[in-house]
């Protein structure tokens, strides 16, 4: 479904900075008074079922730059967080909705077994389509951050399994 949003504007009268709001909703031609309920309203699409929003330029000069896309995301990943907090010994596994994301052996050096998880996710996001990463915040070097390669609000509220299996 393509939406289109069909405006001018003139910056002779204001400033150095434009906004754009945005109402995406698909019109009803008999009722266009309806079209200003925004994303995921009735007959609307909801914001993660945008994949892409590009503007058509006409400058005063008449020259034209067509689908200018000015870095849209579509929605927002989904992301969990879990911190290795200690243990002895054993094998850290990670399953997101029953699909297992990674593995590694625990050690008692809890910022390398996460920066082992990590390594161990991202070696198997191109199948399981989940990456990881060390949360840059946590001074520990303890919390590992896992997101969905995907945009959009499906891999959300997903279940999450993280089991330790003593050897």
């Amino acid at each position: 479904m393509a939406l289109e949003l069909d405006f001018d504007l003139s910056i002779t009268d204001c400033c150095d900075e434009l906004q754009f709001c945005d109402t995406t909703c698909v019109v009803n031609p008999d009722d266009p008074a309806l079209c200003c309920d925004g994303y995921g309203a009735l007959n609307n699409p909801n914001i993660s079922d945008i994949y892409s929003t590009s503007f058509n330029w006409v400058l005063p000069s008449g020259a034209v730059y067509n689908n200018v896309n000015p870095g849209w995301l579509q929605g927002l990943q989904a992301c969990y967080s879990l911190q290795i907090t200690g243990g002895v010994g054993g094998n850290i596994g990670v399953a997101i909705n029953s699909t297992y994301i990674g593995t590694t052996f625990f050690n008692t050096d809890l910022s390398n077994t996460a920066s082992q998880l990590v390594q161990s996710i991202n070696s198997l996001s191109a199948g399981t389509g989940w990456w990881a990463y060390k949360d840059q915040n946590d001074i520990t070097g303890t919390t590992v951050v896992i997101c969905n390669l995907q945009n959009g609000i499906g891999f959300n509220a997903l279940p999450v399994l993280v089991v330790l299996m003593v050897l």
